[in-house]
């Protein structure tokens, strides 16, 4: 028996000797293991780091290219593009190529052990812009705000808001306030009256759309409660519509208890404005030169009143009351008590105007207009009333309306729910104070909006505007867009 175990003594030793190896063996994989694990997590890092860094790249060229927009030469653009081309720990080069209107934007970054390729195309695009592009062109705005109210509006806004005021309020959306990309709640007799919507292919669907836009150079888009800029995307319908915007171009971003999350743009939230100092709001007391003659006039008023119709005191239109005609060779206006009105030209009101509901079995009578004409108030303007075309707005007829101070729209008792057309022009303020819908579009410097009015932008009123409406002339803007499903890793 004691030499049998002497015998077995041997084995024992040998299968510890084994165990010892491969505990040994299983430790040096677990620290390879570990060492390859750091090695991955490290170039994961140094890539990422490099993707990053190329991304900045191609951030960086986009800018370049939006700021050089005359600037077509490939080499000459890759040069400034890659001026500086060191980003934190890394740096990158980016390659233009490709002949206009697109281009090609390849972005190498380089972090310390790191590389990613990025590239995306980008097309040069011509917008032809005007301030009667938008259903509401705000200018500098009072206390700090240009919009402000509970207002459904249908169509571009474009706000300047140069308050010079820390941390101003530009367009400030509450309640059910919203911007919508179609005439989705407007009603028959505005609907009879205006052409139809343009229609485009969006996620596979064709959509009736008004290529609807926000647009703030200055001032914070503040949104609250139920309001919001667009809404989601939501196939079929009839007729289909499109709901998100198109783009939105905000540089001081966005408040309120919403906020972005009430946003729902084609490109996001990030982008701010893209115009430059190219678009201005005009006014009416700068001095003016007549392109047609070259006569310079002391005031853009002093032009109007020496090329209209002109009118001492005010001028009431009320249904129900005949105004006789008047005319000169530069403007005319009639209306029989029916309120039918007849304007051609400029007519020049010294006073103010007034369109007032008739009495009795006529308050609800529109005043129909049938021409091409413009009101000019060298004071205010005060609609009480309905205020509609006799056919289709505004090719066939067209009113607009300018004020040297404010336009005041449904002020008095049992005033809302008017119908109402035009392009009106305020330099002051323009004022809604009931559920209105009202078609056409609005330019002032303020904008005061009460009880949600909708405001449907027509957009041939460009092409259509009444005679010596301010600002009607066409700036040409290039910008760079990013050619959508061209973003690719490589």
């Amino acid at each position: 028996m004691i030499q049998r175990l002497k015998k077995n003594e041997g084995t024992a030793l040998l299968v510890a000797i084994m165990v010892m190896l491969m505990l040994t063996l299983i430790f040096i994989a677990a620290i390879n293991t570990s060492v390859m694990d750091i090695d991955i997590a490290k170039n994961q890092k140094e890539r990422t780091l490099a993707f990053y860094i190329a991304e900045g790249g191609l951030e960086l060229a986009m800018r370049v290219l939006k700021d050089n927009i005359n600037q077509l030469n490939n080499d000459t653009l890759e040069s400034l593009v890659n001026a500086t081309t060191s980003l934190g720990d890394g740096s990158f080069i980016v390659d233009v190529s490709g002949t206009s209107p697109y281009k090609t934007l390849t972005s190498d970054g380089f972090s310390r052990d790191g590389q990613a390729i990025i590239e995306v195309v980008v097309k040069r695009r011509r917008n032809p812009l005007s301030i009667w592009d938008n259903i509401v062109f705000g200018g500098t705005g009072q206390a700090g705000g240009v919009v402000s109210g509970n207002v459904s509006v249908h169509g571009s806004v474009h706000i300047l808001g140069d308050t010079g005021t820390a941390n101003a309020i530009a367009f400030d959306l509450a309640g059910a306030a919203q911007q919508y990309n179609n005439y989705s709640g407007m009603n028959g007799t505005l609907s009879s009256r205006v052409p139809p919507l343009d229609t485009t292919t969006f996620n596979g669907e064709v959509v009736s759309t008004l290529d609807a836009e926000l647009r703030v150079r200055h001032g914070e888009v503040d949104i609250s409660g139920n309001a919001r800029i667009g809404s989601p995307d939501v196939p079929g319908g009839a007729p289909s519509v499109k709901e998100t915007i198109d783009g939105c171009y905000v540089t001081d971003g966005y408040g309120g208890n919403q906020g972005t999350n009430s946003v729902y743009s084609d490109n996001g939230t990030t982008e701010g404005y893209d115009l430059g100092d190219e678009i201005s709001l005009p006014d009416l007391n700068d001095t003016y030169t007549d392109p047609n003659t070259g006569t310079t006039y002391p005031t853009y008023l002093n032009y109007l009143q020496s090329n209209a119709l002109v009118v001492n005191g005010d001028l009431t239109l009320t249904p129900g009351q005949a105004l006789s005609s008047t005319s000169n060779g530069f403007g005319s206006i009639s209306m029989d008590a029916s309120g039918n009105l007849q304007i051609s030209g400029i007519v020049y009101v010294t006073g103010n105007i007034n369109i007032e509901s008739g009495k009795g079995g006529l308050s609800h009578t529109p005043v129909t207009f049938d021409g091409r004409g413009t009101l000019v108030s060298q004071g205010n303007t005060y609609i009480s009333t309905h205020v509609i075309s006799q056919n289709m707005f505004p090719t066939n007829d067209v009113l607009g309306f300018i004020s040297a101070h404010n336009t005041e729209i449904g002020g008095g008792s049992g005033d809302a729910h008017l119908d109402i057309m035009g392009a009106f022009f305020a330099q002051d303020r323009i004022i809604n104070y009931k559920q209105n819908q009202l078609a056409g579009a609005m330019v002032s410097d303020y904008f005061e909006m009460y009880n949600v009015p909708d405001l449907f932008h027509v957009p041939s009123i460009v092409d259509n505007l009444p005679p010596g409406m301010p600002g009607g002339g066409i700036v040409n803007i290039y910008t760079y867009r990013i050619v959508k499903g061209t973003w690719r890793e490589l």
